[in-house]
This record gives C-alpha cells, sequence and structure tokens, in this order.
C-alpha cells in the first residue's frame, strides 16, 4: 500500500534537509516518486513556497521537450519550433507544468531550457535568459542561482535530472554540441 502524504509532512521533510525561510531554491522533481501526495502537484508547490516564505523563491525547469536517446537540444531547434510561454507546456513534470501556469509565476524567454520562477527573486532571475550565450551557462537563471549561493532540490529524481549540471559544463567551457545559432520563434 503507498503511503498516503500531505502538506505538513513535506514541509517537515524540506525542513529537514535544510531548506528555510528566504531561500531561493531550483527543483528538479517526479511527483509520481513521491509516493501518493493528497492535493498532487499543488501540495508540493504550497509547500516549497511556504517554507521559502515571501523572501524566497522557487525555480522549475520549463523545458517544452523531452529528448529521447540520442537526441539533443540541438535537434529539437532545428525543427525550428514556436515556442510560447504562455501556451507551451512544460515536458519535465507535472509539478514544472502545475507551478508554470500560476498567476504569479513567470518563465524565461529561452526556447529550449526556460525556467519557471515564483517569488522574491523571480524577475531578476528570468531577466536576460533569451540573451544568453548557451542555454544554461553565464546569465542564466541556472548560473544566477548558483551565483546567489542558491540550492538544487531533487525531488525524487536523481543527478540525471539536474539541469544546472549544464551550468558547471557551460562554464567550464566543454565542448559544445555545435556552434550553429538558432533562432527560434519565441512568443
Amino acid at each position: 500500500r503507498m503511503e498516503r502524504i500531505d502538506k505538513e509532512r513535506i514541509i517537515k521533510d524540506l525542513k529537514d534537509l535544510g531548506l528555510k525561510e528566504g531561500d531561493t531554491v531550483i527543483v528538479h522533481s517526479s511527483l509520481s516518486s513521491l509516493g501518493y501526495v493528497e492535493g498532487g502537484a499543488d501540495t508540493v508547490i504550497d509547500a516549497l513556497l511556504e517554507v521559502v516564505g515571501e523572501e524566497g523563491t522557487v525555480a522549475v525547469p520549463n523545458l517544452p521537450v523531452i529528448w529521447y536517446p540520442g537526441e539533443t537540444h540541438v535537434d529539437y531547434l532545428k525543427k525550428q519550433p514556436i515556442f510560447d510561454i504562455r501556451l507551451t507546456p512544460s515536458k519535465v513534470g507535472i509539478i514544472t507544468e502545475t507551478l508554470r501556469k500560476r498567476e504569479t509565476a513567470k518563465r524565461s524567454l529561452q526556447p529550449s531550457h526556460s525556467v519557471a520562477v515564483i517569488g522574491a527573486k523571480r524577475d531578476w532571475l528570468i531577466q536576460g535568459h533569451e540573451n544568453s550565450q548557451g542555454p544554461c551557462g553565464e546569465g542564466t537563471p541556472y548560473w544566477k542561482i548558483c551565483q546567489i549561493k542558491g540550492k538544487i532540490l531533487l525531488l525524487g529524481v536523481t543527478q540525471a535530472s539536474n539541469t544546472t549540471l549544464h551550468t558547471v559544463e557551460e562554464v567550464g567551457g566543454a565542448p559544445t554540441l555545435t556552434e550553429e545559432t538558432f533562432y527560434p520563434l519565441v512568443i
């Protein structure tokens, strides 16, 4: 039988992990891996926001595509997708998509590795993401969270889901998949 998890339990667990009021956190998640959460993704988001409080910020990756084995974001961008920040869904989990749809959320204008954010640093985090040299490197929300010593939370996922690892690659000068520049339509 699957354990029932409520908001109070999630709040306690988040605090036990070291998340606290005023924190900025990027959350990589899988709701189904957590068990049965009463209230679903909204309960998880409400718990995160309650723990970080009004001065805190919760960000989630909002990638509009899931890459299949052998595919990359370059393959996605070559298809010239239309990326509408209001309508293009996040394909990296129900928690990310539910947060994106919240009235207080804003989404960055980066077409392959966008981020949705709620909280005090929301506007600063997403500002200029579309002008960054790479999707996760300098100037991106992923990079900014690292710069301010924000936190990375893996909720029901492994490091394989940690998009921020690409920040280390980009800033560290790892070889890129292409030197080609793409100009997808962003609405």
